[in-house]
């Protein structure tokens, strides 16, 4: 079976769905693939930072988010051993974007499925595996996709590869890494609570034991990750479920009562952590963005909002590249000259403390922890703050991106 489209983006998620959004609101014919059968499955990054809001504020859409549901985080606070270091205020620090938000992936899917399907030259297809790329003349003019079970030839002006950190369309094409890093892993679970708790607030808890990271999920339920050296799980796990519930309650005594309440490690999960960056996003006729060309370390919860940026900018790209004669999107050269600066910060940022509480001993921890607390109201510290959550310099939307 054949198939003709314009721009074909592999992956449905959330930096793919919204290069098909903008894409399709500006004439341009799209087709996303998406492997799963819907939007309800287990993801990875469900908190956008201010860099976020900021960006649905210029396109005009954060009124239209308001009707979805999620939690606005107001601050984050960080903490040591019992200890308060600083917080990091978004509405006194970021006013262009003051707040951040927990949002459950699907939810967030559902609000930008909903605006793309208003286009007639839209279109999505669930349960479309992509198991390679098609070549011609050494140039990439299409995708080859188990489309429910049937073999599909997808051909496409161009294709995206928007399909996340294991990215199929990064595999089988000619893309290699510019740096890849796996530092630590990062456990999650979910607490039931009786109330809402942790009040529209992201916590780091620092500890002897690991770095946590608290956050609202529900009305009635709390998210709790933390971090871990590598292959040090499986240690964790091997003495039991009670040494682990003594460090969550040291680390949250807020949560005392809940967190008695968990039996196994039925809801952790392991999420390994990547930091890497593709070499060249652009080859002929093929793109990669977001967590496809350069994914961030779970730290500080800022990969999805870098990718929402770069989706931005590689569909005003894509959208410039129509009035070239050939239409060979050459255009698309200057997407990572553009981005690569902005998230050369963030990896080095997160490398930065990586280095300082994750892998250093634990007298290095305390020592780079006392000077956070030391510089934590400097001019410099609310600067880099503000450079890490907001983004700079801002990016300058385009009138026909707005809704």
């Amino acid at each position: 079976m054949n198939k003709e489209t314009e721009i074909c983006i592999v992956g449905g998620g959330p930096s793919g769905l919204f290069l098909g959004l903008l894409l399709a609101k500006n004439g341009i014919r799209v087709t996303v693939l998406e492997s799963q059968t819907s939007f309800n499955r287990k993801f990875r990054g469900e908190v956008l930072q201010p860099r976020f809001v900021r960006l649905m504020k210029e396109l005009n859409l954060e009124q239209r988010l308001e009707k979805y549901e999620h939690i606005k985080l107001f601050n984050a606070e960080i903490w040591n051993n019992k200890k308060y270091i600083t917080q990091i205020d978004y509405e006194k620090e970021m006013p262009e974007g003051p707040y951040a938000i927990k949002i459950k992936q699907s939810v967030l899917l559902t609000f930008l499925y909903d605006l793309a399907k208003d286009y007639s030259n839209f279109e999505l297809i669930f349960n479309a595996k992509v198991t390679s790329t098609i070549k011609s003349a050494n140039r990439t003019v299409g995708v080859n996709a188990l489309v429910d079970g049937q073999m599909t030839a997808i051909h496409a002006s161009l294709v995206v590869g928007a399909d996340g950190r294991m990215s199929t369309v990064r595999k089988t094409s000619d893309f290699s890494f510019k740096y890849k890093k796996e530092d630590f892993d990062l456990i999650w679970c979910k607490i039931s609570t009786n109330e809402f708790k942790l009040n529209q607030k992201l916590l780091f808890r620092l500890s002897d034991f690991s770095n946590f990271i608290g956050l609202p999920y529900s009305s009635d339920c709390v998210q709790i990750g933390f971090t871990m050296r590598k292959d040090q799980w499986n240690s964790i796990k091997s003495k039991g479920i009670e040494p682990l519930k003594l460090e969550f309650i040291k680390a949250f005594p807020e949560l005392k009562e809940d967190i008695e309440k968990i039996i196994d490690f039925k809801s952790f999960v392991s999420i390994q952590s990547e930091t890497f960056m593709v070499d060249n996003w652009h080859n002929k006729g093929c793109i990669l963005i977001g967590d496809s060309a350069h994914c961030s370390s779970p730290l500080g919860a800022i990969g999805l909002s870098l990718a929402f940026e770069t989706a931005l900018v590689a569909a005003e790209l894509i959208v410039a590249s129509k009035l070239e004669l050939n239409h060979e999107y050459k255009c698309l050269d200057r997407l990572q000259p553009i981005r690569n600066r902005e998230i050369r910060f963030v990896h080095f940022a997160q490398q930065l403390i990586i280095s300082m509480t994750v892998k250093s001993p634990k007298g290095v921890k305390k020592f780079s922890l006392a000077c956070m607390k030391l510089m934590g109201n400097s001019r410099i510290a609310r600067y880099l703050m503000r450079r890490f959550f907001l983004g700079s310099p801002k990016i300058t939307v385009d009138n026909a991106f707005k809704f």
